[in-house]
């Protein structure tokens, strides 16, 4: 009887102990998936910052070279400033090997000092990995062009400084400083786009790692009986539950993602059309109030940004607040003012209701999605191509009414353009997520979104939110 027992023993100590490793497997695996996607994030949180000084110095840059003014170029110096930062850290990281250099390198380009510790750790335990190892190679690229965008100030400081530029020679300059920052653009995309691969690869090896281990859980747990399987059970249930938290973070990080990069799009291509217009000009006195359209458009998407990851702190909570619609439909109209080729579009408010308890942010999202939409799809043809933005209510909903006279979306189309990377018809500027963002965001604040639209004469969405009961 003693040696079966002893048996039965050493095969509950062996399976106890493959149900503690297996746990304790899944347990680091989980750690380091949220370390690994937090650190992915914090890259990409980092690329938005490069992006955004690159940008800015460019656009103080162009100001420089028509206007002389130091201030101008102060700001440019500034701005550069902080790219060249995150190049310092990944010089200091990838060849010098030292850290304190690249804490100061990643604090200069505007980091979160609560991300760099898992930048850094990243940075060290992936360098070699294939994509990660791509990701730098993209940044390096980006570097040395943030390097000829900083010699090409200075040279351009040093020739301003002792003669007035030409025409000819500004119209030069400008183009080579538009060159890189297209280029610039390209890299930077490039960048987001691969830790986005990251992210997603991430998820699914522990997705299928955490499936294995549960497997072996289970299967341990089969041969105890009454309170051991129970034990086990319960905590199989619980992991099960953080892995579907897991997925759900990892879904909610995705769309972020898609969120802020296809928004941060509409004012890019305002301000390209301004800087058109611009490139146009030829007195400065007819310069200066596109430049000021230019500064409240960077300044608006700036506070976009913050009102954004506020709001990705609450995960998939609905905020409900008082709204100024008008104030929302103000900005929405700032950062959207005119057509990819510069042309103005006219504005019409018919705003019956202008204070609303919802989830601001995503509210300034769809209608900054739906009316970029109208932009970008307008019809250049038409004498004078308009946007009407309408709000009311009903006993039961807030409706919102966004109505252009562009080109139409054709009937057989309309079934699909809330399907994710749909395009009605190709557009550069389109990646084919907004409508599905819209649509996904509406359907978190428990509301539905209706289109009407007659092909050459125009599209009118309509967005209708439950009120607070």
């Amino acid at each position: 009887m003693g040696k079966p027992e002893n048996q039965l023993k050493g095969l509950n100590i062996i399976l106890l102990s493959m149900v503690v490793v297996a746990s304790a497997i899944m347990i680091l695996m989980n750690y380091y998936t949220i370390k690994i996607l937090s650190a992915s994030r914090a890259y990409i949180a980092g690329e938005s910052q490069y992006s955004k000084g690159q940008k800015d110095a460019s656009s103080l840059l162009i100001t420089y070279i028509h206007s002389r003014d130091p201030a101008a170029y102060s700001s440019f110096i500034k701005n550069i400033k902080i790219p060249i930062g995150d190049r310092v850290a990944r010089e200091a990281l990838a060849v010098h090997k030292n850290e304190a250099i690249a804490r100061q390198g990643f604090l200069q380009a505007n980091n979160s000092p609560e991300d760099i510790d898992d930048m850094l750790w990243l940075f060290k335990r992936f360098e070699r990995v294939d994509l990660f190892a791509k990701a730098i190679n993209i940044w390096y690229q980006g570097d040395v062009m943030i390097e000829q965008l900083r010699q090409l100030g200075v040279k351009i400081h040093q020739i301003s400084s002792t003669r007035r530029l030409s025409t000819r020679e500004q119209d030069a300059l400008i183009i080579k400083v538009n060159a890189l920052t297209m280029q610039l653009t390209i890299k930077e995309q490039a960048f987001s786009e691969t830790f986005g691969i990251v992210c997603r690869k991430v998820n699914s090896y522990i997705f299928f790692a955490n499936i294995l281990t549960t497997l072996i859980i289970i299967l341990s747990a089969v041969f105890y009986a009454g309170r051991v399987i129970h034990k086990m059970e319960a905590s199989r249930i619980k992991i099960l539950e953080q892995n579907e938290h897991l997925k759900a973070v990892n879904k909610d990080l995705d769309q972020l993602i898609y969120s802020v990069t296809h928004d941060l799009r509409s004012p890019l291509t305002s301000i390209s059309g301004l800087i058109g217009l611009i490139d146009k000009q030829t007195e400065l006195s007819n310069i200066k109030p596109y430049i000021s359209m230019v500064k409240i458009s960077i300044e608006k998407q700036n506070q976009f940004i913050k009102s954004v990851l506020k709001s990705a702190k609450k995960q998939n909570l609905v905020a409900r607040e008082l709204c100024d619609v008008a104030h929302v439909v103000d900005d929405v109209i700032a950062q959207n003012h005119t057509m990819l080729n510069g042309k103005e579009i006219q504005f019409i408010k018919e705003l019956r209701v202008t204070d609303i308890y919802c989830d601001a942010t995503k509210l300034l999202t769809i209608l900054n999605n739906l009316i970029s939409n109208a932009v970008k799809y307008s019809d250049v043809y038409k004498q004078q191509p308009f946007i009407i933005i309408r709000s009311s209510t009903t006993p039961l909903y807030f409706i919102i009414e966004v109505r252009d006279n562009g080109i139409g979306i054709d009937e057989e189309n309309i079934p699909h353009i809330f399907e994710k990377d749909f395009m009605v018809k190709k557009n550069d500027h389109s990646e084919g997520v907004g409508l599905y963002l819209v649509k996904n965001m509406i359907q978190q604040m428990q509301g539905e979104i209706l289109v009407n639209s007659t092909p050459g004469h125009g599209t009118t969405f309509t967005v209708k939110l439950p009120l607070p009961g």
